[in-house]
């Protein structure tokens, strides 16, 4: 009886991974945002999500973006396929405007990109 116990009792695991509060629950909340400034003509990342073939990563622009722009991280290179500021796709992304860029990897997988990184165009 004992060896069926253990055979189907579950592994317990713990993830460390620690508690996500989006920022409108912060400012709810009173909790303190951190304020993401990006270098000149980078794309500083404050949200990351992969949709379907392409990567999605929301975030401020630090100079002007445009569609099928090459953007650079830790040496692997992507290209701009959209661009979407307050969900209406667009052309170009401004200077200090808020949205988010769709992108496609020239070779192979993408790189482990987090929030608060920054892609250099």
């Amino acid at each position: 009886m004992r060896l069926f116990q253990e055979l189907f009792q579950k592994d317990k695991k713990k993830h460390d991974l620690g508690v996500c509060i989006p920022d409108v629950s912060r400012a709810k909340k009173g909790l303190e945002t951190e304020e993401i400034v990006p270098a000149s003509h980078g794309f500083a990342v404050t949200g990351i999500f992969h949709v379907h073939d392409s990567l999605m990563v929301k975030g401020i622009a630090g100079g002007s973006i445009r569609k099928k722009s090459k953007a650079k991280f830790r040496g692997q290179k992507f290209e701009v396929k959209s661009i979407q500021i307050e969900n209406k796709e667009t052309d170009l992304i401004e200077e200090g405007q808020k949205g988010a860029l769709f992108l496609k990897a020239s070779k192979g997988k993408f790189p482990n990109i987090k929030i608060g990184d920054e892609l250099e165009f």
